[in-house]
């Protein structure tokens, strides 16, 4: 396996030789509440006529702190041998460990290259939007309600399944009666822009299984009228 990664780094590496990058890394917690830093470049490739991102590495971190996780972008910036003069921008999400002007991760790239820009992922940036628009309930426009009523369905949607074993456990036979393969149903995670996009997928993907559960559960269930209010 190590052969392997070694073999991948050093194509990389080959590739970004005489080539400008943008580095883009994010700090998640593991399910053992470890942290770790996942870094990727991007870079144009000359052969595919067009920019490509490539994972480069995921870092264990002892701490998150601005000065940790710059050292942690340099080593693996020298270990590919490139330097801050070689990046043309860094890309991480809008927390003030990442972004902040004084003491941020972003700040100390710049020390390093002042011509580097800092970009704010846009994927936060469309999970902030999201958020904003469900969570503001001072905000009573039409667009705002059609959103909280469809993220509220589908995180409905998973605890009325998940928050019970006798109901999810009804999900999966009927999925092997009628040999549809379920995907897994996820919450909707307010920080986890990606864990939204899970959710979202999965309900049409598990559509027909899940009337076909939920029907079953309310002709079984003693209290139906709870069926009725998540019509």
């Amino acid at each position: 396996m190590t052969s392997i990664k070694n073999v991948i780094l050093q194509n990389i590496k080959n590739s970004i030789q005489n080539s400008f990058i943008s580095i883009l890394a994010d700090e998640t917690t593991d399910v053992g509440h470890f942290e770790h830093l996942s870094i990727v470049f991007r870079y144009f490739d000359d052969k595919k006529n067009r920019p490509v991102e490539n994972y480069i590495t995921l870092k264990q971190m002892k701490y998150v702190t601005a000065q940790a996780i710059f050292d942690c972008l340099h080593d693996v910036l020298i270990q590919m041998g490139k330097d801050w003069h070689s990046v043309l921008s860094v890309c991480f999400d809008g927390a003030s460990t990442m972004t902040g002007k004084i003491i941020g991760v972003q700040t100390k790239c710049k020390e390093q290259n002042s011509s580097i820009k800092y970009v704010h992922c846009y994927a936060h940036c469309l999970n902030l939007a999201l958020v904003d628009s469900v969570c503001d309930k001072s905000k009573n426009s039409k667009r705002n309600k059609l959103v909280f009523n469809f993220f509220g369905t589908i995180q409905f949607t998973y605890n009325f399944i998940e928050s019970s074993a006798m109901r999810h456990a009804i999900l999966e036979k009927i999925s092997k009666d009628v040999g549809i393969k379920l995907l897994t149903l996820k919450s909707c995670s307010i920080t986890r822009w990606a864990c939204r996009a899970e959710a979202v997928k999965s309900v049409p993907n598990n559509y027909e299984v899940l009337l076909l559960a939920i029907d079953e559960i309310c002709e079984s269930s003693s209290v139906p009228e709870m069926c009725a209010k998540g019509d």
